[in-house]
């Protein structure tokens, strides 16, 4: 949790990507000390959008899950995706351990166990 407080961090949430996918993009490359056109950081957005990346890994594949696995590693281009696939039993124990971190990074407890840190 330290590296949160860290002023060579930048932290991203894919929510914040996902919904705001210019303004974060901007925020990245200010502070990678980069600058691009408008026009370049839109195309850059477009070039690698859920649907360009699906199409990369079709023709590429992923390095990211083992060769003899069917499932994508660009799998729904959504948010809250773990809703559904995470049980109540793991998502508790996920919550129970990075709770704390969860919350300051604004991230709402989801079960009833013990409430965050």
């Amino acid at each position: 949790e330290g590296w949160l407080d860290r002023e060579n961090v930048l932290v991203i949430r894919y929510e914040d990507l996902f919904y705001d996918t210019f303004a974060v993009t901007q925020k990245v490359l200010g502070f990678s000390g980069l600058r691009a056109s408008e026009e370049k950081t839109h195309r850059a957005i477009q070039q690698s959008s859920f649907e360009e990346m699906r199409k990369l890994e079709d023709k590429y594949g992923s390095a990211e899950k083992p060769q003899n696995r069917k499932e994508r590693f660009v799998r729904q281009g959504k948010t809250d995706g773990w809703k559904n696939e995470l049980d109540t039993e793991l998502l508790q124990m996920i919550e129970n351990r990075f709770g704390a971190t969860m919350r300051k990074l604004g991230y709402a407890r989801h079960t009833q166990s013990r409430k965050f840190c």
